[in-house]
């Protein structure tokens, strides 16, 4: 069993992170939360964690404050915050991974079997490591579709969904236009940041930021802002409603 301290000023957050931790991490037990640089020091002169998930900017100062005052620590670091800008410092305050909030299951399992990996082996893989998520969870900030007739360059904001249509992906758009490209479902999901697309079907990518209802059934039903139905496979409905229920 690992333990661990959650350093996170806004409750929302606090709460997310706990209840990812019990679902997808039962291996690690939050033994506390703190909201602020001031209780960093009583908390970890009280309690040497193993890990301490840390959002970058608290309510009185920056997490950098904490690290500090804690030259000789030997608990492990992963960083909880919304902004990128920030990797560098984590690199440099050898933090094992740099999550990106709304932060992804698969990727906060990930970050906990470094930190076991770690322990076990007694590796000094923090640094690669971290570089790694940085720029894995660095996304385009423009998507071209490739059509026939040259290329769509359009905001990954605006993609309503994308569906499946044999070896080409149709790609709706929030102002009701849709592109067809030649390209497969599957290229679009790797690139797309996956804290906001989600694969509910072999045939269908979505984004939340456009999802309105969720119908239940075998697998169900999403009902899209802008009208559109989606089927939601079996397989898939637990992990989708597990990340509408944290948006």
């Amino acid at each position: 069993m690992l333990t661990a301290i959650i350093a996170e000023d806004e409750p929302r957050h606090r709460e997310t992170l706990c209840y990812l931790l019990a679902r997808y991490c039962p291996e690690v037990e939050v033994i506390r939360t703190i909201e602020s640089v001031r209780q960093s020091g009583e908390a970890l002169s009280d309690t040497q964690p193993d890990i301490l998930f840390l959002d970058v900017e608290l309510g009185d100062g920056e997490c950098f404050d904490i690290l500090r005052e804690q030259p000789d620590r030997q608990f492990e670091i992963i960083f909880t915050t919304a902004h990128e800008r920030y990797a560098i410092q984590a690199i440099k305050n050898a933090a094992i991974d740099y999550l990106l909030k709304p932060i992804i299951p698969d990727d906060l399992s990930a970050a906990v079997a470094k930190v076991q990996h770690k322990r076990r082996n007694g590796g000094g893989e923090a640094e690669t490591d971290c570089r790694a998520t940085a720029r894995t969870q660095t996304r385009p900030q423009r998507v071209g579709l490739p059509t026939k007739d040259g290329l769509t360059v359009v905001l990954p904001d605006d993609i309503v969904r994308c569906e499946a249509n044999g070896n080409c992906t149709r790609v709706y758009l929030k102002d009701g236009s849709e592109v067809v490209v030649s390209k497969r479902l599957h290229l679009y999901e790797e690139l797309l940041d996956p804290r906001e697309f989600v694969r509910v079907h072999n045939r269908h990518l979505i984004n939340l930021n456009y999802v309105d209802k969720y119908a239940r059934g075998k697998g169900g039903i999403i009902i899209m802002r802008d009208g559109s139905s989606v089927s939601v496979s079996v397989r898939k409905k637990d992990a989708l409603l597990d990340r509408l229920l944290i948006v």
